[in-house]
């Protein structure tokens, strides 16, 4: 319906151009909407295949002295080790402070945990 209404109003237009250029242009024939538009393509992303045989690295060794050889297993060492001895939190803090630029558990390095945990040893025991 639209597209009708704009090519009666197109040839219309081109009347009056006709008209004040003294009969000279003669109107247009209408034009005929576009054909359709063609359908959208497929990207779809193919699906990976699995590997023919799947393998995990092994777990790395504990650092020499420490029971724990990443940070999920120094966070649980440090929660344990203050939950059974809330005074051990600042000593924790103090121990960190001196190991680390920012005083926190995880800017601590794998090669770093086995003082850490020598360290906080060191302090239960009085030492």
């Amino acid at each position: 319906m639209l597209e009708q209404r704009i090519t009666e109003l197109t040839a219309a237009v081109t009347q009056l151009i006709a008209v004040m250029s003294n009969g000279q242009a003669t109107a247009p024939a209408p034009q005929t909407a576009p054909a359709a538009m063609p359908p959208a393509p497929n990207f779809a992303v193919p699906t990976p295949q699995a590997p023919a045989q799947s393998w995990a690295p092994p777990p790395a060794a504990a650092p020499a002295g420490a029971p724990f050889n990443d940070q999920p297993g120094l966070f649980a060492y440090c929660q344990a080790t203050y939950t059974a001895n809330n005074a051990l939190g600042p000593v924790m803090g103090q121990i960190l402070q001196k190991m680390t630029p920012n005083g926190e558990a995880s800017a601590l390095q794998p090669n770093q945990y086995g003082e850490f945990y020598a360290a906080v040893e060191a302090a239960k025991n009085g030492k």
